[in-house]
């Protein structure tokens, strides 16, 4: 199990590598844009 710190700097290097594509992919087809209220409403890693 990960430590609050350990998480947000995972969290942090994740975002790094996948926001370009994340990016690409709702500039190009807008299709993460529903995802994303949902993907943070179910994993919430601030509150673990």
């Amino acid at each position: 199990i990960l430590s609050d710190s350990e998480t947000v700097r995972w969290l942090n290097h994740l975002l790094v590598k996948v926001w370009p594509i994340c990016m690409e992919q709702i500039a190009s087809q807008k299709i993460l844009l529903p995802i994303v209220p949902w993907f943070l409403e179910k994993y919430k890693p601030w509150t673990a």
